[in-house]
């Protein structure tokens, strides 16, 4: 949450509507989807994202 409370700072700035919509999934158990949706961007992109 503490990044989309930083996006949300940083919009503000310039912008005076903002609409957020957030969808999360939590699935007990499962281990590295994180990390693994992070690869599959990264592998169609060609390259690493900022971090």
């Amino acid at each position: 949450m503490a990044v989309v409370k930083q996006c949300y700072d940083k919009m503000s700035s310039d912008c005076k509507r903002i609409t957020c919509s957030i969808k999360i999934d939590h699935r007990e158990g499962a281990k590295g989807r994180l990390e693994s949706k992070m690869a599959s961007v990264e592998a169609r992109l060609g390259k690493q994202v900022k971090k």
